[in-house]
């Protein structure tokens, strides 16, 4: 296009793709491969960049999961397993808190026994 003599040149820009199922095997998981580590990096940004907890779990096609973040999966795997389960999401996190909060405990608990131990058999 030429506007007073000069040429400008039309740029389309970045263009919207159609979201539609991948039918070919090898493709889907070359895209599942590339998203999963896009999503990965998007969480790690957000934990650092807004000091937030963030938990990521990606299951693959073939059921395998993918982990992310602070929790581990058992922890969330026992609280989606819990029969009580809140049903409003803020009571659900707060429900995975708990557990975590639990589970570190134990965890500081058996640290603890664990360095008396060694401390009380140094002493003898």
């Amino acid at each position: 296009m030429e506007n007073g003599g000069e040429m400008i040149k039309k740029i389309k820009g970045r263009q919207k793709r159609d979201i539609k199922r991948i039918e070919n095997k090898k493709n889907c998981q070359i895209a599942f491969t590339k998203r999963k580590d896009g999503l990965l990096k998007k969480a790690n940004e957000i934990k650092y960049l807004c000091d937030a907890g963030v938990d990521l779990i990606i299951y693959s096609s073939s059921g395998k999961a993918y982990c992310y973040g602070d929790s581990s999966l058992k922890t969330i795997k026992m609280a989606l397993s819990n029969e009580q389960q809140p049903q409003d999401s803020n009571q659900f996190l707060g429900y995975i808190m708990e557990e975590m909060s639990r589970m570190d405990m134990q965890n500081l608990v058996k640290k603890n026994n664990s360095l008396v131990n060694r401390l009380n058999a140094e002493k003898e």
